[in-house]
């Protein structure tokens, strides 16, 4: 296996990864967003 292959792997996988945080992040922006409407609406 040659150096160039290895790094495109290696770039491919760091790349899911990061696409992967940026999922989970977004979930829990969502997550807080929505439990922060459902607090506002029962104290309103």
């Amino acid at each position: 296996m040659n150096i160039a292959c290895l790094f495109a792997k290696v770039g491919i996988k760091m790349r899911n990864f990061c696409d992967l945080r940026v999922m989970l992040n977004k979930r829990e922006i969502n997550f807080r967003a929505s439990q922060t409407s459902r607090l506002a609406s029962f104290l309103s």
